[in-house]
């Protein structure tokens, strides 16, 4: 697990200060073959719709997506190791069952249909294997990042909302999302440097309110501040019978 967490914080810093991959600047072709794997994935979710049910959460057909997907997984990985050198193909396909496991893990749990932190994080050990068996290479790191995950985040909000996928093991208020925290952990790093006092005043200043009210008291002023009281933004506001000035 050390090394595994090396791997994570590696990525961390490979994304520091980085934008987002636009989906059409160019990459390696093992973050292509990797982009286009969960492009197909998301095709299975095309071929399969949610199905009638009364329940809040787990729609039934998500355990005929992750079948679809165990039974793709094969298939889909095979590009993957044509990108191993040659040094450690054989590694690569020795290792190929276990990657298969990894990837089968990684969308959420067919019997109790959710999803959760524990398989965002089968998705990077995922990740953290193809880079292990060489398939991915050490150059790769911010396109992992920048590229494969937003591209993977993309397919499971649409894996949530299709199907319901109920959070496993929520935190509520204590965390900062029921599926995700990646997204916070890279994205943090990715952000401006310097004081957040600095970069990100209002950010500060909201955390400081004791209540929810006191927030909604500063926005309603601000509202009025920033904008209704601004002679450049209203100034091509329509006043009328139905709206007049005073």
């Amino acid at each position: 697990m050390k090394d595994f967490m090396g791997f994570i914080l590696f990525l961390n810093e490979a994304a520091k200060g980085r934008p987002a991959i636009a989906e059409d600047d160019e990459v390696s072709l093992a973050i292509g073959k990797l982009l286009q794997l969960l492009a197909e994935l998301e095709c299975i979710a095309d071929q399969t719709p949610p199905t009638e049910h009364r329940t809040r959460y787990g729609n039934p057909a998500f355990r005929t997506w992750m079948a679809t997907m165990e039974e793709a997984a094969p298939r889909l990985l095979e590009p993957l190791m044509q990108e191993a050198s040659e040094s450690a193909g054989q590694s690569a396909r020795d290792c190929l069952p276990e990657l298969q496991s990894y990837l089968a893990d990684s969308f959420g749990n067919a019997t109790r249909i959710d999803y959760g932190t524990g398989h965002e994080t089968t998705f990077v050990a995922f990740l953290y294997c193809l880079a292990r068996v060489g398939i991915v290479k050490e150059d790769a790191a911010a396109a992992l990042v920048l590229a494969v995950f937003p591209r993977y985040l993309k397919l499971m909000r649409r894996l949530q909302t299709t199907y319901w996928l109920e959070p496993a093991g929520s935190h509520g208020v204590w965390g900062l999302d029921d599926y995700q925290l990646f997204p916070f952990l890279w994205g943090s790093a990715q952000v401006k440097k310097g004081p957040l006092a600095q970069t990100s005043p209002m950010l500060t200043d909201i955390s400081a309110l004791p209540s929810w009210t006191r927030v909604n008291k500063g926005m309603i002023k601000m509202y009025q501040a920033e904008v209704l009281s601004k002679f450049p933004i209203m100034q091509h506001f329509l006043i009328g019978r139905l709206i007049p000035l005073a």
